[in-house]
């Protein structure tokens, strides 16, 4: 398959799975409290999910990027 098929379809799963988890989870954060440690915040789990898809679309896009240039790379070699 295509190099850039596969970005582009990889992509788009992220997206749909961003919307997904978006429409899917509670917005309701989740209190963290620790007495013994003097911890007391709140977790939203919809931003954490929406964090890690980030992270690993931009490890996907930066994939790509090594692969597109790469493949110019070897090219350029080859017509010299």
């Amino acid at each position: 398959m295509n190099p850039r098929k596969k970005f582009a379809f990889s992509i788009a799963a992220f997206l749909v799975l961003g919307l997904l988890s978006w429409n899917t989870m509670s917005s309701i954060p989740i209190p963290v409290h620790s007495a013994q440690l003097g911890i007391d915040f709140s977790i939203d789990f919809r931003m954490i999910t929406l964090a890690i898809l980030a992270l690993l679309a931009t490890r996907t896009a930066l994939a790509y990027w090594r692969v597109t240039t790469e493949g110019r790379r070897e090219a350029a070699s080859k017509d010299k």
